[in-house]
Formats: structure tokens, sequence, C-alpha cells
């Protein structure tokens, strides 16, 4: 019965049925990422509801918080300079499906699974063989790295899938000297600078190294010239953009050159500690560009670690417990397509496509190497973890044909994993990410709703007003203007935002605040149960989500004197 089956499969594979396939793959992968999109992850992080606020609010007012006309490059929330196609993008999900989860999150989502389409086509491309290039779509179709960032708004997902298909457009279009092919490249490649920091960098590097490769293969002189032109202007423009204030803002918060990483201060120690007596030998063992050097060398490696690719480090906001950003059959995979390298690469043509391949993953780690706040950073790195996809399946399809025995025990272990994945992902992402993720904003911005005869006062953390107005579905252009830097307001109606810190331990504080008899406030659980001395509040609630210790206990001020407290908990 076992080789029966195994042959069906593989007959199927290998059949003319490769587009149905691909359209199976394409649903399979959009059902896994749209499935209970909008409720879970059950919270909203901080990214996605400015992301989908901002987006919606310069749609319907020409103009953003600040009141700059039609942002075309970024949203600047505290000097970081977010880049602002992903705002439009959800901003435009939010008029088709209305103001919610779901919205805002659906670009990331539905362009994440069409990235199974480029990546057939791609990998068909290069390697010419249409079951390497189904088991990639498939693959990705279930990458738990993917999966993840595609349903929680993801920047580097939407890079992946525009990177992919206009390195397949350049790819055609040299291979039939069709100058509008690779226009479409050039196009969709172009659109990628608007999407996330890395792909503005990719943009050239990619290119410069299709060029390289297969030069020998463009039969005409207008190609040639059409290709270099375009690399040139990649170029430029990237050159440009690092340049302006706005392109550097969020490299300096985050990059290996900055204070934060440390390379200076250690190297000043090592200095000392060398002696006064050995000046030229301090500066020779201890200089920036060997400082600096070995930093970036110590990131780049940091994202071929097993454990950041096969056990558990996943980052904060989208932490999978006991589960890896890749599965380990995945591993299984690779390891054949790397035994079986050295046999591969004996005909030239082969040598030639798997060089390319392996420069182009090789590059991709560059820019997330770069930088070392978060680091490693499965969002900055996402684009190299859908260029490991083709050199698994091709793995895959080297056990198919060799090993058949060993590929069937891998994939029954593969069903395993998928399995262990979807339940530890629907049962435990919420309460793993339950801090970075907000836990309990919208509840209680649901609960203060029946307070509009009261001023409310609320913790402005985790950019509380942009939650506040998102959820009350407020885009008034009055609101222009009036936002302060890291997009706070100080109210907003009747309700007020308080500084996070201010815990209210006493008279002072409270008096400082401007809160007055008959207000109601709301505490964040790191205040503690009860965060006055002096003063006495009456305890309303304790709002929650999925976390049992992390919400707000919601007061109402009752003034100096002692009170009942009468709790009720949401």
């Amino acid at each position: 019965m076992q080789p029966f089956v195994y042959k069906k499969v593989l007959s199927c594979i290998s059949s003319n049925s490769h587009n149905f396939l691909l359209g199976c793959i394409f649903i399979l992968a959009l059902l896994i990422r749209l499935i209970y999109l909008g409720s879970f992850p059950t919270n909203f992080h901080e990214d996605e509801v400015l992301v989908g606020y901002v987006g919606r609010f310069i749609l319907e007012n020409g103009a953003d918080l600040y009141g700059n006309p039609w942002p075309l490059w970024y949203f600047d929330k505290f000097g970081d300079f977010y880049i602002i196609g992903p705002f439009y993008l959800s901003g435009l999900a939010t008029l088709l499906f209305g103001v919610n989860e779901f919205a805002v999150r659906f670009p990331s989502a539905f362009i994440g699974a069409l990235g199974t389409i480029p990546m057939y086509y791609l990998v068909n491309q290069l390697f010419k063989n249409k079951r390497t290039a189904i088991f990639s779509a498939f693959l990705l179709a279930i990458f738990p790295w993917h999966v993840v960032l595609s349903r929680s708004s993801s920047e580097g997902v939407l890079g992946a899938t525009f990177c992919l298909t206009a390195l397949y457009f350049f790819l055609k279009g040299i291979e039939k000297d069709s100058i509008l092919t690779l226009i479409m490249g050039t196009l969709i490649c172009l659109f990628s600078y608007w999407l996330y920091h890395p792909y503005r960098t990719y943009a050239p590097a990619f290119l410069l190294v299709t060029i390289v490769f297969f030069w020998t293969y463009i039969k005409q002189i207008k190609t040639k010239i059409f290709l270099i032109t375009t690399l040139m202007l990649f170029s430029l423009f990237t050159l440009w953009i690092m340049s302006t204030p706005w392109g550097q803002g969020r490299l300096q918060q985050t990059s290996i050159f900055g204070e934060i990483s440390g390379v200076s201060i250690r190297n000043q120690i090592l200095i000392y500690d060398t002696g006064n007596n050995s000046p030229i030998l301090a500066r020779l063992l201890h200089n920036k560009p060997l400082g600096y050097g070995r930093e970036f060398l110590r990131q780049y490696f940091s994202y071929f670690a097993p454990k950041y690719l096969f056990l558990d480090s996943w980052g904060e906001k989208f932490i999978v417990p006991e589960q890896g950003m890749m599965f380990i059959s995945y591993l299984f995979f690779l390891l054949a397509f790397i035994w079986y390298f050295g046999y591969l690469i004996k005909n030239d043509s082969a040598r030639r496509i798997l060089l390319y391949y392996l420069i182009l993953a090789a590059l991709s780690l560059i820019p997330p190497a770069m930088t070392y706040i978060g680091s490693p950073n499965i969002n900055r790195s996402m684009m190299f973890g859908v260029l490991l996809i083709p050199a698994i399946a091709y793995g895959a399809t080297l056990l198919m044909n060799k090993h058949k025995l060993i590929f069937l025990i891998i994939a029954l272990f593969l069903v395993f994993e998928i399995t262990y994945f979807g339940l530890s992902y629907k049962l435990h992402f919420d309460s793993a990410n339950s801090i970075s993720r907000q836990d309990a904003v919208k509840p209680l911005i649901h609960f203060i709703e029946k307070y509009h005869d009261k001023d409310v006062y609320l913790p402005q953390d985790s950019t509380m007003a942009i939650y506040y107005l998102f959820f009350n579905h407020r885009f008034d252009p009055e609101l222009m203007g009036r936002f302060k830097s890291e997009v706070r307001i100080p109210q907003i109606d009747n309700v007020h935002f308080i500084p996070e810190s201010q815990c209210m331990n006493t008279e002072e504080e409270i008096i400082q605040s401007g809160i007055q008899e008959k207000n109601i406030i709301a505490f964040k659980y790191t205040c503690g149960e009860r965060p006055l001395t002096d003063t006495r509040f009456k305890l309303i609630s304790f709002v929650k989500q999925t976390g049992e210790l992390l919400g707000y206990r919601v007061y109402e001020y009752m003034g100096i004197g002692t009170v009942e407290n009468d709790q009720d908990t949401l």
C-alpha cells in the first residue's frame, strides 16, 4: 500500500497538473493566514494599530496626524521614520473591510500567501525543475516563520513577495531579451522601496548580482543598456535615501555603529588594558575597523545559529513557545541539499545557478547584520528565511528521487511538526506575547465608553491615544496638528492621557495631573494593586484580556478618606 501511495503522489507532482497544485497551495496558504485573522492574535500590537489608524487617517483627511499632506516617504513616530507604504495598504484595507484588526492585518496576510506564486515561478526559472518549484511553494505556505509574521502586519513579508516577483521578472526578461518584462521587474522592485528598509539595499545588490551572473546570456545590446541604466538608478536612489535624515533615522537607532552596540566602549577598555607603553599595539589590535568588523560578523553569523532557526528565538511580539521559526524537518532537507551540493555543481550551468542563488541568500543577511537592537531579528531577516526555502525544497526533491524511505519518514515527521506548531500557536501565542502586545488595551477602551459623562484618565503608554481613536473609529480632521512627538496627545474629548510612570502614589502627583473627585482613572498592572497611600480610590474593575495579572485597574477618585472597594473584573 505504501509504495502505491508514494507512486501516486510522485506521479501527481510529475504530471502537467502543476498549475492546479500551485492554485491549491495558494488557497492553503491563504486559509492558514486568513482564518480567524481578526480575532487571533487576540492582542493588537502597537505597530499594527499605528499603521492601520494613520493609514486610514491620511486617506480620509489628505494629511497625517502632524498635518503633513499626503506623506510620500515616512511617518515619524519618534525619529524612526516608518516607511509609509504599509500605512497606505492597511488604510485601503479598512475602506474595504471596516476599521478592525482583520483589515489592518489583511495586506500582509494576503500578500504573504501570494508569495507562494512567485516562489514557484522563480524556482522553476532558476532550477528548471517543477517538482522543486512545487515543493518550494508548499514549504513556504506552511513555513512557521512566514505564517506568524504574515498574520502580524509584517513589512518583511510584504517586501519578500515583491522581491521574489521582481527577481523572477528580471530573470525571465534576461532569458527572453524582453524589455517589457524587465520594466515589470523594475516597477515591482521599485515598489519595495516603500515597504521596508532592507529592500532599499536589496534592489541594487540583487540586480547587480543578476547582471554579473547572466551577462553572457543577454543577446541584445538594448537589454544590456536597460539593465545597466536600471542598476545605476537603483543605486543612486538608494544612496540618496541613505543620505537623508529620514533615510538614516531607523538605522541610527539600531545600527552596530551607534553607541548602543558597545563597540567603542569595548575598544576603549581593551586599549586601556593593553597599557600605556604599547600605544601602537593597542591601536593595531583594537581599532574601529576591527571592532565594528567583528561586531558585524557576530551579528551576521547569529542568523545561522540552530537556536535562532530551529528552536525558540522568536523575539518579542512573535513568540510561539517550544516551536522554532522553521520546522526541524526543514533541517533534514537542507542537510540533504548540502550533502549533494558537490555533485550538483559538476555541471557548469548548475554551478552558475547555485552560486547565484547562494550569493543572493548571503547578501540578504547584510542589512539585518548591520543592526544591533533586537538582533537577531526575524522581521529584518525575513528575506533570508524565504531564500532558504528553495534549498530546502531542492533537498526534499533529491531525497524523493534517491532515498524514498528517508523522504517518507521525514514527511511524516513534518506532518507531526505542522500539527504541533498549529496547536502551540493557537493555544500559547497570546499568553506568551501578552506583555509585548499591549494586553487588555482593547477591553479597557471599550470599558471606559460608559463613562462619557466623566473625565477619564488613561496611561499614555503603548500609543494609548491611537488605540482609543482606532477602536472608536475617530478620524476627525481637527485632530490634525494636535499630536506631539511619539504620537502623544494630552486629551481627546473627556479622555486624558497621563505619563505611564505616574502611579499617583502621592497627593502631589494627583494635584499635578488635574484629577478631580468622581473622575475615572486606569492604572497599569505595573502600579500594583493599590497605587495610593495618602489618598484612596474606589476600585471599579480589573480589566484584563489574555494575561491574568497584566490588565488595568480602573478606579474612581473619591478624594481624601477611606472607601470600600467594589470590584468588578472583566
